[in-house]
């Protein structure tokens, strides 16, 4: 299992992933965009072949904005409840703080129940309700998470 930074060979496993996201909107189209931005990093999650992603930022300097958001992650179904998603989240965590954020953010829609369950086990805390966040007008929980406070089992 490895995490590495998207390459542009990871485009069309990107823009496949992405339908799995159109009941919060377009996000088909808009999750293409975001590989493409440079103000966001993609990690793709590698078994033999990508199996997962996970999207950060903007990357704007750490100084002048404390948090850094999980724009997206993604599981393949046949892949999901093995600890992929726990992976790929620590390993954000890891280089958020290797780049002097204080925060890492994500929204959840409100009945995304496996992604609100992987995020509150990361000790990721609701900070808000937000209606009519995502483009199709569902809702989200904004949660948080602070990474100046250790963990067990975190060293860093």
């Amino acid at each position: 299992m490895k995490l590495r930074q998207g390459e542009p060979k990871d485009k069309s496993f990107i823009s496949q992933a992405a339908y799995e996201f159109q009941k919060f909107g377009p996000y088909h189209e808009i999750i293409p965009r975001w590989f493409d931005d440079p103000w966001i990093k993609t990690y793709i999650l590698e078994i033999e072949r990508p199996v997962g992603f996970i999207m950060l930022g903007p990357m704007f300097n750490s100084f002048w904005q404390p948090y850094i958001d999980i724009t997206a992650i993604f599981v393949a179904p046949e892949w999901q409840g093995k600890g992929l998603g726990t992976f790929m989240l620590k390993a954000a965590e890891k280089i958020s703080r290797k780049e002097g954020y204080r925060y890492l953010r994500a929204h959840v829609g409100f009945e995304n129940k496996k992604a609100l369950a992987l995020f509150k086990k990361a000790n990721y805390v609701i900070k808000k309700k937000i209606d009519n966040y995502y483009p199709s007008g569902l809702g989200a929980y904004e949660l948080r998470k602070d990474l100046r406070r250790k963990e067990e089992g975190n060293e860093t």
